[in-house]
């Protein structure tokens, strides 16, 4: 359905699988440690993922890491670059944009998850951009997800919606 060289400009291609894998493994340790992190600053402590949360939160966390990524470093990203805006602008703006979309739970996220949302975007921004396609930025955003959800006890919130 998209040309060729649409697919390109949306990162929608394929990368270099030595590009790629140090950008998904380095996602993957700050995931970890972040993970550990929002427990401690919120809990206290590590809470584990009861066993039976764990295929909802799985599928949850791929299927938020697909959607988020194709909407935010794909098409927004994408479509900030096409349009001229230059490459660190256009990163930081898609991040910010980003973030300002998790506001939307503002009184169920806290700070940590809010600033947290805007740096991941940023990230994931760069590491779409360095690597030229999206992979990366999808397997980084489902380490961060599940990362939260093993250590926070399967939860994102404080509370109950």
């Amino acid at each position: 359905v998209i040309l060729p060289s649409g697919r390109n400009q949306l990162f929608l291609t394929g990368g270099e699988t030595g590009a790629m894998l140090p950008v998904m493994l380095l996602f993957v340790m700050v995931a970890l440690l972040n993970g550990v992190a929002l427990a401690f600053l919120r809990y206290g402590s590590i809470l584990p993922l009861p066993t039976e949360l764990l295929p909802s939160r799985v599928l949850g966390a791929a299927a938020n890491a697909l959607s988020e990524e194709l909407q935010f470093r794909s098409i927004v990203l994408g479509m900030l670059l096409f349009a001229g805006v230059p490459t660190g602008w256009a990163i930081a703006l898609q991040a910010f944009v980003y973030g300002l979309a998790h506001r939307r739970l503002w009184r169920d996220r806290d700070w940590y998850f809010l600033a947290g949302s805007v740096l991941l975007g940023w990230a994931a921004g760069v590491a779409t951009v360095e690597t030229g396609s999206v992979i990366p930025a999808i397997v980084g955003h489902f380490a961060v997800t599940m990362s939260l959800f093993a250590f926070a006890g399967g939860r994102l919130r404080q509370r109950p919606i």
